[in-house]
């Protein structure tokens, strides 16, 4: 564009900005060593959500990556379909395709089925998905092209009379520097949220240091996730806050991201499988977690899904929220046990099926904390503010006496009054 165009386009008060069309660097696969099979599908108890019925059924998940290899056998059912379930913001492609396979593999963890021998892939095998292809086949992306597939997202076939956006939508890849607080798409961000998408990204692949957080996943209003390994060990690669952006506790949780199982390009439509690390494996855990949520508790809201997941994070050191595992290793059947109370009846502060006197007990004794997060979590804070004060009251008299509680299957008998884990012990795998 010549020098004079961009300075005509500055002036124009209907212009907000204009900058460099910067490129970002497409995110490099890392194959792994094998492990178990479906070990990161039972650490973050995915199979318990299943058995209750909630695969992320009627749930969109969405991915800004490399593309998709349609032709791949564990992913072709599952896409949506139709012009509002592709966007290839580079002109390159007009159906899902990938010359990467980064983000075949990312999908695959989120919503792939069983393998032909019968291995589970993805968390949320029930849900569609829909993608942007930011990369182009060069391996860059464009802010412009990122820019136009956030906008996308927003509203995918451009009728804003229907409803078509997804639920959730992960997002591996990351600005190439650590520490650094880069808001480039901090408006694009807070406008997904507030249109009620949840937008999950990676912590960053800057690790083993502290103050290695990486933009986007550092900016408000995201939910990042780092990396841990069989052991439930940090993964080395995986970046540590605090965040770069506000100094918040960095990532937001971790979940399994090395020696995972993952879809691969098919190579003309076999079921290929690889065994991958980095926290782009990490992330989509999380992103396919809150399908599964969303299938059992379609009302919960992004505050909702994110603080659910947080409180029941199992942390092996009970040293949550630090800035190595963040409130800790994802547990997405405790967000669901949270989210009964939280959605189901929120009145219902000490989770024993009834709205009573000793709830309110409960929140008189509560009333006044300012600092939840350090105390364990309030029952009673119930507006996610990390801090009980009349807000919470208000809202709590509001309903109080016209809830009725309903009815939520379990995969066990629970003791009274104990339905998510401490964060320090996790649950029996033969629940």
């Amino acid at each position: 564009m010549p020098p004079a165009a961009v300075r005509l386009l500055a002036d124009d008060p209907a212009v907000e900005a204009v900058k460099f069309d910067a490129r970002i660097a497409g995110p490099s696969i890392q194959a792994s060593g094998f492990v178990e099979k479906e070990w990161n599908l039972r650490t973050i108890y995915a199979h318990f959500l299943w058995d209750l019925g909630y695969t992320g059924q009627n749930v969109v998940l969405g991915s800004l990556d490399t593309g998709v290899d349609l032709q791949h056998p564990l992913l072709q059912g599952q896409w949506r379909g139709g012009e509002n379930s592709w966007f290839d913001p580079n002109g390159e492609h007009d159906a899902p395709s990938d010359r990467s396979g980064h983000g075949t593999q990312i999908m695959g963890l989120m919503v792939a089925g069983e393998t032909p021998d019968g291995t589970a892939i993805g968390v949320a095998p029930g849900a569609m998905w829909i993608a942007a292809k930011i990369f182009n086949d060069a391996g860059v992306a464009p802010l412009s092209s990122i820019h136009a597939a956030f906008q996308w997202v927003l509203d995918p076939d451009g009728q804003s009379e229907t409803d078509d956006a997804p639920d959730v939508v992960v997002n591996s890849w990351e600005f190439a520097a650590a520490n650094k607080c880069v808001d480039e798409f901090q408006n694009d961000i807070d406008t997904l949220r507030t249109a009620g998408i949840a937008l999950v990204f990676i912590a960053g692949n800057f690790g083993p240091n502290a103050a290695t957080s990486a933009s986007p996943g550092n900016n408000g209003n995201t939910f990042s996730v780092g990396s841990v390994d069989f052991f439930s060990e940090v993964s080395d690669f995986s970046s540590r806050g605090p965040s770069a952006c506000d100094g918040r506790i960095f990532p937001d949780v971790t979940a399994p991201g090395e020696s995972v199982d993952t879809t691969d390009l098919s190579l003309g439509g076999f079921p290929n499988i690889v065994t991958v690390d980095g926290t782009s494996m990490a992330a989509p855990h999380a992103a396919g977690a809150m399908a599964l949520l969303l299938s059992a508790f379609r009302e919960a809201s992004i505050p909702h899904l994110e603080n659910a997941l947080r409180v029941t994070a199992f942390h092996p050191l009970c040293a949550a929220p630090d800035n190595d595992y963040g409130y800790g290793i994802l547990n997405v059947l405790g967000a669901y046990l949270r989210l009964i109370h939280t959605v189901g009846c929120p009145d219902d502060l000490n989770r024993d099926g009834i709205v009573e006197e000793a709830d309110i007990q409960l929140l008189a004794r509560e009333f006044g904390e300012s600092d939840c997060a350090g105390v364990g979590g309030c029952a009673g804070d119930m507006n996610f503010d990390n801090r009980l004060d009349g807000i919470d009251l208000s809202e709590f008299a509001l309903r109080y006496g016209e809830i009725a509680c309903p009815v939520y299957p379990l995969p066990y008998d629970l003791p009274q009054g104990d339905s998510a884990r401490d964060g320090c012990t996790p649950l029996p795998d033969d629940l």
